[in-house]
């Protein structure tokens, strides 16, 4: 059943959407994803775990799907050894070659998004690294540019730039690899900003479902998955989701 629904996501039927690492340069056999990293749960467990939270009992007060089944209980898996040796290969990166590096056709999507940061923004570097294969992204820095690379390929994804004003991280523009916008550019810039409080400042907070993924349970909780891996624990509609930093 996970087969099936991967081709869905991956544009074989369905939305028509490339999601995940599965577009990426390989053949979307050689990535999947598999039940029982440390549970005996079977898929159906898993499945049918997720859960509807209403508003009013949600800690984000919008409406989120509990992905974290899903999120907790599924491995991310490959049959190419080379997808397996890239991925540790770029465990040793800096993101060096990122510098003043562009995504593949890139978008430019106006925004503006703010986060509360006293501190000092490094010049360069690695700000996050994937630990494993259950992470998806690695992020650097270079300038006052945030580059978003996938964990499995590095490929480029998103190029963030910000300005720093008031005790506060500002991002008024991103590019974006154009198959990256989902549906809309809004979809972009809530990717850009769920990656931002969760892999850079730790928050628990729900990412977004991109607006053409039917209402349907499995289907959003295998995207989370494949776009984020274990950090893909609760999804909102991003119609209901700030972009503002507040």
């Amino acid at each position: 059943m996970i087969s099936r629904f991967i081709k869905i996501l991956t544009g074989k039927r369905g939305t028509g959407r490339n999601y995940g690492e599965d577009d990426l340069a390989f053949d979307e056999r050689d990535i999947g994803m598999r039940t029982g990293k440390s549970t005996n749960s079977t898929e159906d467990d898993i499945f049918n775990a997720l859960t509807w939270i209403e508003a009013d009992a949600s800690p984000f007060g919008i409406r989120i799907l509990d992905c974290r089944p899903t999120a907790l209980g599924l491995t991310a898996v490959t049959r190419n050894p080379a997808i397996a040796t890239l991925f540790l290969e770029l465990r040793n990166s800096d993101g060096g070659g990122l510098q003043d590096s562009e995504p593949e056709a890139p978008v430019t999507i106006d925004c503006d998004l703010k986060y509360e940061y006293e501190g000092d923004v490094a010049e360069a570097g690695a700000l996050f690294r994937a630990a494993e294969m259950e992470d998806k992204w690695d992020i650097s820095v270079y300038g006052k540019r945030l580059y978003f690379q996938r964990s499995w390929t590095g490929r480029l994804i998103f190029v963030a730039y910000f300005t720093q004003e008031n005790g506060n991280v500002r991002i008024r523009s991103v590019k974006a690899a154009s198959k990256s916008i989902n549906a809309t550019r809004s979809d972009a810039v809530g990717m850009v900003d769920f990656l931002i409080r969760s892999h850079l400042f730790g928050q628990e907070c729900p990412h977004p479902i991109p607006h053409d993924i039917p209402e349907d349970e499995r289907l959003i909780a295998l995207y989370s998955f494949s776009e984020y891996g274990r950090w893909g624990t609760f999804a909102a509609h991003v119609k209901e989701y700030k972009h503002d930093g507040n």
